[in-house]
This record gives C-alpha cells, structure tokens and sequence, in this order.
C-alpha cells in the first residue's frame, strides 16, 4: 500500500470510488501527500528508494528521449541539446548513460556574412554588399516524429566592401558531420531613404551546410547570393485603369512537405505605369503562383484582397495577366446567435467570424480573407470586398465561438456579396456538455488538472485537404479541473461533415503526484466520463553545463519513442515514428530536475 497524508490507500483489485447514476464521485485528495517516511515503505522489489517523502524508481519500461533548454546564463555557452536515447535506473535516477547525468551540448560560434553583388540603386557601393535579412540554420530532429531544430537571427548589412555586423548564431557543437539547411530572407526594410529594399531586390536563397567534429572555435560562412538566377518577366492588365503603377508582385512555391505550405520564393517587384513587373526565382524552383496584390483598395485597412495565378511553370513563357476590377471594401454586419438553456436566442460575444474568398475570374483567382470578433448583442463587422450584380463574390463563413461557449461552431457558411452591402445572421447550435472526472491511481479526483480537447489524428486523417487546413488551425479547447476533479468541455460533434473524435489531455497541476497523460481519440458522449491516470512513476537527474557544473534553469522535456507510425502523412511531421511529451519540468539550483512519468507506454 501507499500513504498519502497518512491515509492509507490499497492499491490492485479494490475499488477506490462509488459509482452515483453512472459516474464516478472521486474522493477529494489530502493536502499534505506524503508517499513514504522510509524505503520500507515504498516498493522495495521494484528497486524504489525514499526521498523527500517520495518513492522515487520503477520507471516506465519505454523508451524516451529528451530536450534540454538551457537557461539565459548559458548563451553562447551551450545551445538546445537533443538526447536520443536516455536510461533509467531502478531507483527512478536517470542520463544519457555517459555522464551521471545530463550534459548540455557546448555552443560553437557561426558568424558570417550573406553578400550580394552592387545593385545599381547603391551608387556608393563597390563590388558586393553585406545584405540585411533573416538567416535560418536548421536541421532535422534526431527524435523522431519532432520539428527541424532551427536557430534564427537577424543579419545586418551595410554598403561596400567593408567589415558589417553579419550574422551570429550559436550551434550544437557536432560530434558527427551534420547538415543544416541555411534559409536567408532579404529585409522588407528599405536600404536607405529613397532606396528599395533588399527583397524588393533579392529572393530567398537556400543553401546546403555542413558542420563537423573537426570545426573548432568561431566558424566563419559567408555566402555570396548567385547573380544567375532566372527571371519571369511579365504585366499585368485592368480595365478602365488610369495607371498599373503599383501593384506588388511576387512568386511563392512549394516547401515540398505533405501539408503542402507555400513559402516566398523571389523578390517582391512593383508594377510600373505600363504595368510590367520582372521576378527573380529563387534556385531549385520550377512552377510557381504568382501573387499580385493591391498597394490600396477603396475602403480598405491592412486586410486587403489579392490575385494569385496559379501553377506557372518557371521557363515558360508568360502571357498578360488580366487582373479583376476591384471595387471598395466595405463593412457588412454579421450577427452570431446561439441557443440559450430555456430554448431562446441570444447574442453570442467573442465569436470569431471569418470569411474567405478563393473565386476563379478569368484565368486568375480573387483571394481576400477578413476576421472580426462579436461584441454586444452577437454583432460584428466583416470588411469584405463589394461585388457586382453581374458578378458577386463569394465568400464563405466560418464562426467559432470560442473555446468556453456552449454552441456549436459552424463552417463553410456562403456569403455572396453583390452590389449591396450583406447583413447575415448565423444562429448556432447548442452542444452537449462533456462531463468528466481526472482520478489519479489511487481513486483521487485531481484538482486543478488542465483537460485540453484537440481533434484527435484520426479524424484529421479523414477530412479533405481543405477543411483539414482549417481544422488544423482550430484552437484546442481547455478546462480546469475543480477541487474534485471534475471539468466540463463544450466540443463540435462534426466538421465538414466528419463525426469527430479527440485526444483529451491532463496536464496536472504543479505539485500533484500524477503524470501527464492523452486519452486518444475521444469520441463524443451524453454520459459522465471518468478518466483514471495511469500509475506514477518519480524521475530525476542532474542536469550538467560543458563544463561540468550543474545546470540549474535548464528546462527538460521527455518524450516517449513510440516507435509508431503516423495514422496519415498529412498530421505526421516524419516517418519514422511519433514521439509524445510525457513530462517537463526545470532544474533546480543543483541542476536537479524532478519529474513524474507514466508507468505504462503508449499502446
């Protein structure tokens, strides 16, 4: 048995709550848990010690990786360090198998400049320029299923050939030769007062590196922008124009992922009077969109409407791109209603409405996306774009209102704008309440828990890959526990058609015995739903700086290797596996770090 503020608590076989009407009243835990007095008291067999009045050991048999982020103390000392492998001791101690512990990677300095040949609108400047921008080292994850670790930083320039600031940046000190991928993004800043800006010159530029074991000290690469590159030259054309002056013109291609996302792929040009535009492309590219967008609309703020042409293959030739007349923004009201719990309507505040516009005109598509937030009385404001009788635009509506509402979201809602101003009016579904219980393992209700409901990989897995865009910028939704552990969740029972299921996490409070934990792919219901963590499991180490010393502020992530692969390569950020955060938690003064684990993996 366990003891937690002297009450003692059988563990295997018992039951440790009454059912009520279907659900579980959990007992209300003590406030003072204390685990063990003496090692005898914890589970001795399974190698567990006593400390702190915890029983520390018995870990999880998975296997787990670890990030560690340093503290501020240690720029430029030690950089984000990546464990693939860690190991545990039965006494709940674990490293990375070699150092007693944890040791932060040592940070090795890369300085450098990104240049670029004279342009003639620099008239001082001789040979090349130290070109200002955004410069990005990254690399992929050795934790399968992670992100690239990427290190950014901002590059100054100035002119001529002189010594510039360039670019630092501080990496993992390599113990194999590894790869980086180095983006650099010219500034949107302009060069000086009446000069263009470096992207208005410039596209991105992306180059392969290798960083080795043998690279000692500060490393220095510079890297000189190609001058070579290949060029689309076109213009553009609108009817009853006084001038073409002025609309911003730039390509954007592929980042080569499964979800697809479009990145900048050439400088940023400016139509002239004659409407004639020349980009510069980025290396490696072959077929691009063309995006040309407005310096103003009639009406308009910062939101305004764009023109994308689509699929251009780089070499070919390109013809005049006839771009639609665009009339005036104007400001179309929108109300949310919802129902209330007697049946009624009411206004629904802090519903998010959006609308977007993706419509074919000729060879081109008119793209305009618009937001605002609902105030007193459910009312908000859309500053769309203003059609015409002989050819309306349409938009359509997606209202989410908002992560604590008890209403239904609603999507793909049509909103057609002709030559008068709109006024819809979205009335909202109620949902049923998800009701719950956190219990820890020993029948405790869990107070202060944060339950987070995500749509599960499942279900992302089914939808198109339109909505799934949509759904995957969808906000989880959150609730606390109360002090018996209880939380109640408002959640979408469909989209786009799909019944929906999700992933609902615990993360509980700091200074709680249990462990974080997701009970995946959730399908919605009218009964009370109890959610038992899995057993406990108490971990530590010693976090070390390059020089041995403890670590102290450095946060540590574990994740559990699941060594599983992603349901669908749309939600999958690798394929060789998923990995699940299971615990993070910060070192102390001594470089000490305390975490709680799951005793059990993910099956």
């Amino acid at each position: 048995m366990r003891r937690h503020g002297g009450v003692p608590i059988v563990l295997g076989g018992v039951a440790f709550a009454v059912v009520v009407g279907g659900c579980i009243e959990a007992v209300v835990p003590p406030s003072d848990p204390v685990e063990c007095a003496v090692t005898a008291d914890c589970r001795t067999d399974q190698g567990e010690i006593c400390s702190e009045g915890v029983c520390w050991g018995d870990p999880p048999a998975a296997m787990f990786a670890g990030v560690l982020g340093p503290g501020p103390a240690y720029n430029s000392v030690a950089t984000t360090t990546e464990i693939a492998a860690l190991y545990f001791s039965s006494d709940g101690w674990f490293g990375d198998g070699q150092s007693g512990g944890i040791t932060l990677a040592s940070a090795i300095r890369v300085s450098g400049q990104v240049r670029a040949a004279c342009p003639a609108a620099l008239d001082t400047c001789t040979g090349f320029f130290a070109v200002p921008g955004q410069i990005r080292w990254s690399r992929a994850s050795s934790i399968p299923g992670l992100p690239d670790v990427t290190v950014s930083t901002t590059m100054s320039g100035i002119n001529g050939n002189g010594t510039a600031t360039g670019f630092e940046v501080f990496l993992p000190r390599p113990t194999a030769t590894t790869l980086y991928t180095v983006t650099f993004n010219p500034s949107t800043a302009p060069l000086g007062a009446g000069l263009p800006s470096p992207a208005s010159l410039l596209p991105p530029h992306r180059v392969m590196v290798t960083v080795g074991p043998t690279d000692q000290g500060g490393l220095v690469r510079d890297f000189m922008l190609p001058t070579g590159v290949r060029t689309i030259s076109g213009r553009v054309s609108l009817v009853s124009a006084v001038t073409l002056a002025g609309w911003r013109v730039h390509a954007e291609a592929g980042d080569g992922t499964v979800q697809g996302s479009l990145l900048l792929a050439s400088n940023i040009a400016t139509t002239s009077t004659s409407g004639d535009f020349s980009l510069a492309i980025g290396d490696g590219v072959d077929l691009v969109d063309l995006v040309f967008s407005p310096a103003n609309v009639p009406g308009g703020g910062e939101a305004l409407p764009r023109v994308r042409l689509r699929d251009h293959v780089v070499t070919s030739p390109l013809a005049t791109v006839a771009l639609p007349k665009l009339e005036r923004i104007i400001a179309a009201p929108v109300v949310v209603e919802g129902t209330d719990s007697g049946g009624g309507q009411t206004g629904v505040i802090g519903a998010s409405v959006i609308g977007r516009l993706d419509q074919p005109i000729g060879a081109v598509y008119l793209q305009h996306e618009v937001t605002t937030t609902t105030a007193t009385s459910g009312l908000g404001s859309l500053q769309v774009l203003l059609g015409t009788a002989a050819l309306p635009l349409h938009y359509e509506l997606d209202v989410l209102p908002g992560p604590t509402s008890e209403m239904a979201s609603v999507y793909g809602l049509d909103l057609d704008v002709g030559d008068t101003v709109p006024s819809p009016t979205v009335r909202l579904a109620r949902v049923e309440a998800q009701v719950g219980t956190v219990i820890d393992e020993n029948g405790f209700g869990l107070p202060g828990a944060t339950v987070t409901a995500s749509v599960s990989a499942d279900s992302l897995c089914e939808l198109s890959s339109d909505s799934l865009r949509v759904a995957r910028g969808l906000a989880p939704v959150q609730a606390a526990t109360d002090d018996r552990g209880e939380f109640t969740l408002y959640l979408d029972p469909e989209f786009d058609g799909t019944t929906l299921t999700y992933d609902i996490t615990i993360e509980p409070a700091g200074g709680t015995w249990a462990p974080r934990w997701t009970f995946q792919a959730q399908p919605l219901t009218s009964e009370h739903r109890s959610l038992w963590l899995p057993p406990a499991a108490h971990v530590r180490s010693q976090v070390f700086d390059p020089g041995a010393n403890p670590a102290p502020d450095t946060v540590v992530t574990l994740y559990e290797l699941t060594g599983k692969p992603s349901p669908c390569p749309q939600v999958s950020l690798g394929e060789s596996g998923l990995s699940v955060r299971r615990a993070v938690g910060t070192t102390d003064d001594d470089g000490i770090v305390r975490l709680i684990l799951p005793r059990v993996g993910l099956e």
